[in-house]
């Protein structure tokens, strides 16, 4: 079987160095799968044109928003938009937790809801950090309540 020509360049052993790599961007999206978020959470999806599609899981308070645009294009979108129907609406701010690896974003960015830019082609996952919040109220209460029975 033949062997592409950049094999030297893009390869396993590369992109498990690289600061940002298809390989990593996978391995994160394993991640999130096991999250309940994305195991037993609702599901909510919306199609903001012929380019641009998003999909929001929740639970428990926590969620996390998919947002790819498929096109050739820059698309600037409202995230707030995925919530329909008089659902609350999204902080001001949300944070990327991953990005692609020719994304013009990277974790840890802080983007707006109401006017995210997309470039041609990228994909992001963002959430509202209740997920980490949520976690962090829960091993606090757990470290007072063991303090507690000492």
């Amino acid at each position: 079987m033949p062997v592409n020509d950049n094999y030297q360049t893009l390869n396993l052993a590369q992109q498990r160095t690289a600061e940002r790599s298809y390989f990593k961007y996978y391995q994160q999206l394993s991640k999130l799968r096991t999250k309940d978020d994305f195991t037993l959470g609702d599901f909510r999806s919306k199609a903001y044109d012929n380019d641009v599609f998003a999909y929001k899981r929740s639970f428990n308070g926590s969620s996390h928003i998919i947002l790819i645009n498929f096109g050739s294009a820059e698309h600037t979108v409202n995230v707030n938009e995925i919530n329909e129907n008089g659902d609350p609406t999204l902080p001001e701010q949300l944070t990327v937790t991953v990005a692609g690896s020719k994304s013009s974003y990277w974790a840890g960015n802080k983007i707006t809801t109401n006017a995210l830019v997309l470039k041609a082609y990228d994909a992001i996952v963002v959430t509202d950090g209740a997920s980490s919040i949520y976690g962090s109220v829960l091993l606090m209460l757990a470290a007072v309540f063991i303090k507690y029975l000492m």
